[in-house]
């Protein structure tokens, strides 16, 4: 602490009495901070080096801490705020009957072709997207006859 009181002090003197020519050649060599440079004793200055040091890695701590805490956050809230998507929730059906019940009976053929497998995957894969698509044209088609037969109904009853 005393050689921050120095260093404060020693800045504020050294300003009011001019003695700004010796700051400019104090720095090492290399453009690292010296002793000479900041105003300080030999152990004041490593006192002071290894006091930034700390302070950094505490700094560090606690950014990696307030880091880990907002994502634990995030996490949380996307959790509890999550909606469901029907079209995913479609999708990931689809994809489960895949893998529960198509995969393994080709993987029983092509054991050896993991290749081939993947490729067979994703022609089921379309076929039971046109399958689903073809099913439910033919569900549309039935409900608009049934509806024409109902108006029928409703028409010969009317008369």
């Amino acid at each position: 602490m005393a050689f921050l009181m120095n260093q404060m002090l020693g800045d504020k003197l050294k300003s009011f009495t001019g003695g700004g020519g010796e700051g400019n050649g104090k720095a090492g060599a290399e453009g690292k901070e010296t002793a000479e440079s900041k105003g300080m004793s030999r152990e004041e200055f490593e006192e002071y080096q290894k006091q930034m040091v700390e302070e950094k890695i505490q700094r560090d701590k606690d950014f990696a801490t307030k880091k880990a805490e907002r994502a634990n956050l995030r996490v949380a809230l996307r959790d509890k705020y999550r909606l469901p998507d029907v079209r995913n929730y479609i999708f990931s059906c689809i994809n489960l009957y895949i893998y529960q019940f198509i995969v393994p009976f080709f993987q029983v053929y092509l054991i050896y072709q993991c290749y081939f497998t993947f490729i067979i995957i994703y022609y089921i894969d379309l076929l039971i997207i046109f399958i689903i698509f073809i099913t439910v044209l033919l569900l549309l088609i039935f409900i608009k006859s049934f509806v024409l037969l109902l108006r029928a109904f409703y028409v010969c009853a009317a008369v």
